[in-house]
């Protein structure tokens, strides 16, 4: 819960002041080629904190009318890719080697590749269709 409380108060503070202006315009000519605007690195910064941080900072812009609809879809989905990411590998790796020895290695290269197609072809999908 503080995560979520500092997090949508300094979006709030940076919307506020006009400072966030000055993060997207940093951000935009990459988060353009997925289609998405410059305000977003601001989410994607926040689900590397914590996912919940995400989702407050996606609520914040939505309510500002700063990001549509599918662009809350598809930055809260790039932003799991990176958050999946992690927990493979502050926890599952380990886990996997310890059950397995090498055997875990190829599992979690597995289970991590599966859980990134399935998200990219989402992603697709919500680029195509929404």
């Amino acid at each position: 819960m503080p995560i979520l409380i500092l997090t949508t108060t300094i979006i709030w503070a940076l919307i506020q002041t006009n400072n966030l202006s000055y993060i997207t315009k940093t951000f935009t000519p990459f988060l353009n080629c997925i289609q998405l605007p410059g305000e977003s690195i601001t989410a994607l910064a926040a689900q590397f904190i914590h996912f919940s941080a995400g989702y407050a900072v996606i609520g914040s812009l939505l309510a500002q009318d700063l990001i549509t609809q599918k662009q809350a879809l598809l930055t809260l989905l790039i932003g799991s890719m990176v958050v999946i990411t992690m927990i493979y590998i502050k926890y599952s790796i380990a886990m996997y080697i310890g059950l397995f020895g090498k055997l875990g290695i190829k599992i979690t290269l597995i289970n991590c590749s599966a859980s990134m197609l399935a998200k990219t072809l989402i992603i697709i999908g919500v680029m195509c269709v929404f």
